[in-house]
């Protein structure tokens, strides 16, 4: 051995002590790395050679599988000379003896697949490897390592199988992370899977097309991630409108979104990024989206192949499940903040912020772990995160993150911590707050804000026609436009003094109401999506039904200022009144002005008003 590799292999002794003191640790590892001076890039280019031992030779594994030996804390007490191999995984380790050849790896590789996954499997009563069968047990990588092994090694052999329900396995992070070890640089593996892929996707089914949009995304060779790239895009367009409004739970609707899930973790891994803006769009607004990506995220961090070897999804349905995740989530955004890659972070970022909400109201659950620290270091990555260019464009996510930093603060802060009575009990107070344009004119007892949505709100039900002459309208939508249009003011208050200020107003209420109505994200909170859409619609005022409810809303305000001008005549000047007429002027559409004619012009009870202005 030359001086070199002496070196080297001192080295690896050295770094497979030091990564089983951060693992032990309880730090990150971008914490642990700062504290000792090195980079988490060499951290981590050690630990892959450590773990997996596997040498990258750009040949397919099963055909040309080679295992370093690695210097282990502990020396293994057998016949060093039968030993060919040994994986070392902190202080447990793998012995590879003489013999063991391709077939009997595969063979190995198989049972314990079998073992993992296939409910029939029993245990052989003949030829019982009691070696084999603690194998798994002695630490779950080496498991992972030969579920790895099986999976690309059906692949390799795809056409040699009838069926393909290998390719139905969901896999770990850890064995994915072998998987793709495997592929890394191995042309010729590639070209498998994507041949694999492209001749079977059609006869897939829902579990094994899952599999096969996620591995699509780890074709790296230009000439053939084109095709990969193809067959995600048609994927893509053609889920989006099944997933993006459908929060019924069924099991159809489980399978299309964990199938778009994957679609575009597979379009995200091919550099296609819009893709996932989208998805997490989708996750912020639908409830299902959210449940299923958080379970998804808990298996596949997990390292529990009990979880993930079975026929329902996970939704997250135990909080004391998750902490490693977390773990997981908040190391991996940590290192991608401070790393000064670029790489995309807004998927783990919602992902971490979604786990930590399902398990922050604390007076109802009581979890086994602390989730404070979690959320703190939640709070300094958002922090992180506003200092660095965006790689995403979606308003609405940016509108859920400083939701969620809003009730993180408030989390913080407090002992207990339940986002619906917090809620409630903020906007239940428009009921107390006063219109500012009637309190200007020293009105006794002004309307409040609630009585002005719900008056406008029984101008609509009265008067407005289920039906008409213009495209989009729904009087539904309408009357809840109504509704909700002025809530942000029991947080903001009725600001506006003047006509003129309605841009301005609403602005302020957009940025309250958008955060409000992403607060859906909370498992025990109703999907608030609905309303979310209709508030972007009205605040856009574009469409059919924002023109009438905006025009309704006017009405209203015109119709209180007459009344209110009849009582107190002494509180306004004729140029008041006349400026408030001609409000009219303002009205967008053709309902809006027959309402004005009929409830304003042509109202008896306003005689008074008409006959001492000049219109």
């Amino acid at each position: 051995m030359t001086s070199n590799e002496l070196k080297h292999e001192a080295k690896k002794q050295e770094w497979s002590m030091s990564i089983q003191e951060c693992r032990g640790s309880g730090l990150s590892v971008s914490e642990w790395c700062r504290q000792r001076g090195v980079t988490t890039a060499t951290y981590y280019r050690w630990e892959r050679e450590l773990l997996t031992g596997v040498r990258r030779n750009g040949t397919p594994p099963s055909t040309a599988v080679t295992f370093a030996e690695l210097p282990a804390p502990m020396q293994v007490s057998r016949n060093v000379a039968e030993r060919c191999a040994t994986l070392h995984i902190g202080s447990a380790s793998l012995d590879i003896y003489s013999g063991c050849d391709a077939e009997q790896l595969k063979k190995v590789s198989r049972e314990l697949t079998a073992y993992v996954f296939d409910q029939s499997y029993t245990l052989p009563s003949t030829g019982y490897n009691a070696a084999m069968w603690s194998l798994p047990h002695k630490h779950n990588t080496y498991l992972e390592f030969l579920i790895a092994y099986y999976f690309v090694y059906c692949i390799e052999h795809y056409k040699e199988y009838s069926e393909h329900r290998f390719f139905a396995i969901v896999l770990t992070a850890m064995s994915n992370h072998f998987v793709v070890s495997f592929l890394k640089e191995n042309y010729t593996l590639q070209e498998i899977l994507l041949h694999f892929i492209l001749e079977n996707y059609e006869s897939f089914d829902m579990q094994q097309k899952v599999n096969a949009v996620y591995w699509l995304g780890r074709i790296t060779f230009k000439n053939l991630a084109g095709e990969a790239v193809e067959l995600l895009t048609r994927e893509f367009d053609r889920m989006l409108p099944l997933v993006k409004t459908n929060n019924r739970s069924t099991q159809e609707n489980y399978d299309n979104h964990f199938m778009f899930r994957s679609v575009c973790i597979g379009l995200l891994y091919q550099s296609k990024m819009k893709a996932m803006d989208e998805y997490l769009c989708v996750v912020v607004t639908n409830d299902i989206a959210n449940a299923i990506n958080r379970g998804a995220t808990i298996e596949y961090f997990g390292d529990n192949y009990q979880m993930v070897a079975h026929d329902s999804y996970y939704l997250d349905s135990d909080l004391n499940l998750g902490e490693q995740a977390i773990k997981i989530l908040i190391s991996r955004i940590e290192n991608a903040l401070t790393g000064n890659t670029g790489k995309f972070v807004e998927n783990n970022l919602v992902t971490l912020l979604t786990l930590l909400q399902s398990r922050i109201q604390n007076d109802r659950t009581v979890l086994k772990y602390d989730v404070r620290p979690y959320v703190s270091k939640a709070m300094e990555l958002l922090s992180l995160y506003r200092k660095r260019p965006q790689n995403i464009v979606s308003s609405k996510l940016m509108y859920y993150f400083q939701s969620v930093e809003e009730d993180f603060h408030y989390y913080l802060d407090h002992a207990r911590f339940d986002i619906g009575p917090i809620i409630y009990n903020r906007y239940r107070q428009l009921k107390q707050v006063k219109r500012t344009q009637w309190l200007k004119h020293d009105i006794y007892d002004p309307e409040s804000v609630a009585e002005h949505s719900y008056s406008a709100w029984m101008l609509a039900m009265f008067f407005l026609p289920e039906e008409l002459q213009m495209e989009g309208y729904c009087k539904r939508e309408v009357l809840d436009m109504l509704l909700i249009h002025d809530m942000a003011e029991a947080a903001v208050g009725d600001v506006r003094t003047s006509l003129s200020e309605q841009k301005k107003e609403l602005k302020e209420q957009n940025d309250v109401l958008r955060k409000l109505f992403l607060k859906g994200t909370y498992p025990d909170i109703a999907n608030l999506s609905y309303y979310y859409n209709i508030w972007t619609g009205y605040y856009n005022g574009i469409n059919a039904n924002a023109k009438v409810a905006r025009d309704i809303n006017l009405l209203q305000s015109v119709y209180t200022f007459c009344e209110y001008y009849c009582t107190f005549p002494d509180h306004f000047t004729k140029q008041n009144a006349a400026a408030w007429i001609r409000e009219k002027n303002n009205l967008k559409t053709e309902v809006g002005y027959q309402l004005f004619e009929r409830l304003i012009l042509k109202n008896n009870d306003f005689r008074r008003l008409f006959e001492e202005i000049e219109m």
